[in-house]
């Protein structure tokens, strides 16, 4: 959980005036916010999302909802698996470009996560 100085550090580097709430603090190239909590650097939607009181089981990741990788808002994101955010990716289109054969492309990327990721786990 956030201390009231980690919070009021945390929240200091938000801009909360629209639907996602973007990390205004340092930044990876990818657009996630970095910062420093449990004695270490960590993306700035996880460390929200632990500063909360939340928990992940093993093998889950923070996800986010709204596909905003700068989104801390905290009804933004959920837990999940590596599995989920593949599948999510998939089914809004985002692990292709969009063309005359994104629909058979996607049929083909779930059913191939429906089979095979599982094995892995």
């Amino acid at each position: 959980m956030f201390t009231p100085k980690e919070a009021r550090r945390f929240w200091a580097k938000v801009d909360t005036s629209g639907n996602c709430w973007i990390w205004i603090g340092s930044k990876d190239a990818a657009g996630y916010g970095f910062f420093y909590f449990q004695e270490k650097n960590q993306r700035a939607h996880r460390a929200v999302y632990f500063g909360l009181g939340r928990k992940l089981s093993n093998g889950q990741k923070v996800l986010h909802s709204c596909d905003n990788p700068s989104c801390v808002r905290p009804d933004h994101l959920f837990a999940g698996t590596a599995f989920d955010n593949m599948k999510d990716a998939a089914a809004k289109g985002r692990l292709y470009q969009q063309n005359q054969y994104a629909e058979r492309a996607k049929q083909i990327i779930l059913a191939c996560l429906e089979t095979v990721i599982p094995r892995l786990q």
